[in-house]
């Protein structure tokens, strides 16, 4: 009776060690490979009465980019605030556990060599991507959220920016999984315009010309967008 004892509590130490390597090795896994990573994403918050008050966001400020004389950083935050908040994304914030999030880019701030500074958007939104047109030599450069790369022989005239402006899936934080929408402006930062909105995502394939990637209503469509007639025209493809 008591081998057999000695034998019941072999086991069950065994299997709880056996649960424990797991758990250990999970939470290992979780920290060193890209399972863990958590793409980009900002959190709504309540804005006050007065919109005139200041608010309690806190920007980091990250150099992206010199336009001629211009310098632009990103300002990046964990939240934004919106006077259009709403009461079913103040009740999913309670239990969002976003203050471990990074920081995501929620406007752009150009700098004149006066120290004159002025923001892209007038109100903070989720920059999912951006293409800043800067030159290097001959060469020209996009710079984006993702480093700096080359515009692969292309050459554009004006900045382009994939944006969200609205949480459309109600999780309360705008991040990639909601409606995005394309806008460019000048390189001075100037005349912003939106050119199509419910965006997939887009690319350059030419001197000033877009490919833009739609999805709507479980289909997928696709238009191009001329940066110099300021013309957007749809795929008519027939299958």
């Amino acid at each position: 009776m008591i081998d057999k004892i000695i034998k019941a509590n072999h086991i069950m130490f065994f299997l709880a060690s056996c649960v424990l390597l797991v758990m250990l090795g999970f939470q290992l896994k979780k920290e060193l490979f890209w399972d863990s990573y958590e793409a980009p994403k900002v959190e709504i918050t309540q804005t006050h009465d007065d919109p005139k008050q200041p608010t309690d966001i806190e920007y980091q400020l990250t150099h992206v980019a010199m336009i001629q004389d211009l310098h632009v950083f990103a300002l990046n935050a964990t939240q934004i605030v919106r006077q259009d908040q709403d009461d079913h994304i103040n009740h999913l914030n309670m239990f969002s556990g976003a203050s471990g999030s990074s920081p995501a880019t929620v406007n752009l701030l150009f700098v004149a060599p006066e120290n004159q500074s002025r923001k892209l958007f007038e109100q903070d939104v989720f920059i999912d991507e951006y293409l800043l047109v800067t030159q290097d030599e001959k060469q020209q450069f996009l710079a984006s959220r993702h480093g700096h790369r080359s515009a692969y022989g292309f050459l554009l005239s004006k900045h382009v920016y994939q944006i969200v402006k609205a949480d459309t899936n109600q999780d309360g934080f705008l991040s990639d999984a909601d409606q995005k929408d394309l806008f460019i402006s000048n390189l001075d930062g100037r005349n912003l315009k939106p050119i199509t909105d419910n965006i997939h995502s887009f690319e350059v394939i030419n001197d000033n010309l877009l490919l833009i990637k739609h999805h709507n209503n479980g289909q997928t469509t696709y238009s191009t967008y001329d940066l110099t007639t300021d013309r957007l025209k749809p795929f008519d493809i027939q299958l």
